[in-house]
């Protein structure tokens, strides 16, 4: 199993957009790609702005299909347009 992080941060104001645009998103996977066994957004702790996406996925070829998805793509223009930087990925080899 591979997984990855992906931070974000949210522009001032935009946090109900965001977590909306990101709640369609988050089920689509859910419901659409088996390669996923977890996809989930939280909320960093005391940093309203600030939020993560975890996901752990069968192999990093199947996350790069999931990156071709209609889906997935069109969900880009509205989390996009609620970001105030470059969101930031970290890589995971899962050991268990």
């Amino acid at each position: 199993m591979k997984g990855l992080i992906i931070h974000f941060e949210v522009t001032a104001g935009m946090e109900a957009e965001f977590e909306r645009a990101m709640g369609v998103h988050v089920q689509n996977v859910r419901t659409r790609d088996p390669s996923y066994s977890l996809y989930s957004l939280a909320r960093v702790r005391d940093e309203d702005r600030r939020y993560v996406l975890v996901q752990q996925f069968e192999s990093y070829e199947s996350q790069e299909r999931h990156q071709t998805y209609d889906y997935v793509l069109g969900a880009m223009t509205p989390i996009n347009a609620c970001l105030a930087a470059i969101p930031t990925i970290e890589w995971l080899d899962l050991i268990d």
